[in-house]
């Protein structure tokens, strides 16, 4: 599909100073913060800021609940696992009726990755930093991913030769003319 090349190079880049950062700064749970990448990453710029938007927002409720459910739950495994389960089941819900339906599977997969910590052990303090270590790890990759998405837009804009500007301008004319007077609604529907 057209823009292909922009969209590799800017999950590429994205990708690069996630790495960049995390071996830098130390975040742990790179993996994760490359699957993040990934999934706020789309093709379009507009795209990468609205889904990134969500992202943040659904990442930091969903550990919020997490927490939450840490508090009242720590000294209860099976109330704990019923209530990752209960947050699990709406998250899993919400993706099915919602086009927002990434947050839910967020939503479940960092609850139950939250309840995971419990298990280690760990005092409450050091529970709660590997908590905030895991919101650290899942968000700012995704605000690199807006940023670079916005800034290799930027750049293909401003840097683009005028020639290739007016060629772009062009096809994108010949596109809406196409869409608004050739393809019909319902046509090709039998």
């Amino acid at each position: 599909f057209p823009g292909r090349s922009a969209s590799v190079a800017r999950v590429v880049l994205s990708m690069a100073l996630v790495i960049l950062v995390a071996m830098t700064l130390q975040v742990p749970f790179l993996s994760l913060s490359m699957i993040m990448v990934l999934f706020s990453a789309q093709e379009s710029t507009l795209l990468t800021r609205m889904s990134g938007t969500t992202l943040l927002i659904g990442a930091t409720l969903a550990v919020a609940l997490g927490l939450l459910l840490v508090k009242f739950t720590i000294d209860y495994p099976v109330l704990r696992m019923l209530g990752a389960s209960a947050i699990a089941f709406g998250a899993m819900y919400f993706m099915r009726i919602s086009r927002l339906g990434a947050i839910g599977y967020l939503a479940a997969l960092f609850v139950f990755y939250i309840q995971s910590f419990v298990d280690l052990g760990l005092e409450p303090e050091t529970l709660l930093r590997s908590v905030l270590w895991f919101w650290m790890a899942v968000t700012y990759p995704i605000v690199l991913t807006i940023a670079v998405s916005l800034f290799v837009g930027w750049m293909s804009l401003s840097v683009m030769p005028s020639g290739f500007r007016m060629l772009r301008d062009l096809i994108t004319l010949i596109r809406a003319d196409f869409v608004a007077n050739v393809v019909k609604e319902g046509q090709f529907v039998s």
